[in-house]
């Protein structure tokens, strides 16, 4: 079985070498995919992944509809479910993380193929995979579902909140096609981040590919202090992004 442990002691302020003493433990069952455990503030944390067949916790239940579907939920410090939000699938979809914004609406992003539907809402992919985005209100009120991407394969990989609006980051295959943007990948797989309005998704503010000779990822969003935007990812050979070309010292 998988398990969520969670810990209360990460309000103390400074850095600290100590392992962090455990408060509670979600159990999420077996046939369970977990993604990413992002801040809700409060507090609070929203956990999500995939299952298969049925997730039970506590007194919330979902049952796949078809192959694995994705699920996220909101749980207190003290290990209790406060709410859970089930993402329907006839092909697959994969939550892989989440972003809270000045109003405290979580956005989780991840990618599917086929038909998608959480609550009242629904989408469908218009190639292999395309991005997702859903927001979920503190209230617990579905906002909005929106898919991204072409006739290729998209993938998010991250997501955070900088100035404003959602900064998104992945990878796409044959081209990234979504309202003014058109971007052919250079033959295999590309990186790429792009920052979108958070209260309308169709609004996108800017788009990054990271393309290169060979198969390009970007996998990770921070921001610092400072509010610098710092992309971690993969490459070989060379790649360029931005106007900045970087060369791999090894295999990749």
């Amino acid at each position: 079985n998988v398990s969520c442990s969670i810990s209360d002691n990460n309000q103390s302020a400074g850095a600290s070498n100590q392992f962090p003493s455990f408060s509670a433990s979600v159990d999420l069952g077996s046939n369970v995919i977990l993604s990413d455990v992002g801040d809700c503030g409060s507090g609070k944390y929203l956990v999500c992944g995939k299952f298969a067949a049925t997730l039970a916790v506590g007194s919330h239940s979902a049952i796949s509809a078809s192959g694995y579907d994705g699920f996220a939920l909101k749980v207190d410090s003290q290990g209790q479910v406060e709410d859970l939000l089930h993402l329907a699938s006839d092909g697959e979809v994969t939550p892989v993380a989440s972003a809270r914004d000045d109003d405290g609406t979580i956005h989780l992003t991840g990618y599917f193929a086929g038909k998608l539907s959480g609550g009242y809402l629904e989408i469908e992919s218009a190639g292999q995979n395309d991005v997702f985005v859903v927001s979920w209100s503190k209230e617990g009120n579905l906002l909005n579902l929106q898919s991204f991407g072409g006739s290729g394969d998209e993938r998010s990989t991250s997501a955070i909140f900088l100035d404003g609006a959602l900064v998104i980051g992945g990878y796409f295959s044959d081209s990234f096609h979504y309202g003014q943007i058109s971007q052919e990948s250079s033959g295999g797989t590309d990186g790429f981040v792009m920052s979108v309005d958070t209260f309308d998704f169709q609004q996108v503010n800017w788009f990054l590919p990271l393309v290169g000779s060979s198969d390009g990822l970007a996998n990770d969003l921070e921001v610092s202090p400072d509010g610098s935007l710092y992309l971690g990812g993969s490459f070989s050979g060379s790649a360029t992004m931005g106007g900045v070309e970087i060369v791999s010292k090894g295999l990749s």
